[in-house]
């Protein structure tokens, strides 16, 4: 009988519920960060999240970006639509964006 060494498994939604449990996985984000402070409505959030995903994977993917910054670049762009957080608007260069300021230590201004 033949042995493996390794064994690689597809979670793009073939056995396991990805786009699912990151809809959960945000949506705990938003209640814990009280990112409602920011986003009047948080499917902004949610959509901005998804779109930008899919941009930045698609891109990486490709070898048009790093994933250092895959990582940062998918939070910072939909964080960048709330009202308050002081972000520029994303500007979808290839290269980060600096932050500004931190979004975790800021409270809302109502």
């Amino acid at each position: 009988m033949k042995k493996y060494k390794d064994l690689f498994l597809d979670f793009g939604d073939t056995l396991y519920d990805t786009h699912g449990n990151s809809v959960i996985a945000l949506r705990e984000l938003f209640d814990v960060l009280n990112l409602r402070a920011y986003f009047k409505d948080p499917e902004v959030f949610y959509d901005e999240y998804r779109k930008t995903n899919v941009d930045l994977w698609t891109r990486y993917s490709k070898g048009e970006i790093t994933r250092d910054y895959l990582i940062v670049e998918r939070f910072r762009r939909p964080l960048s639509f709330g009202q308050g957080l002081d972000w520029p608007r994303p500007s979808f260069a290839t290269g980060p964006t600096p932050r500004r300021r931190n979004p975790w230590t800021m409270r809302s201004q109502n």
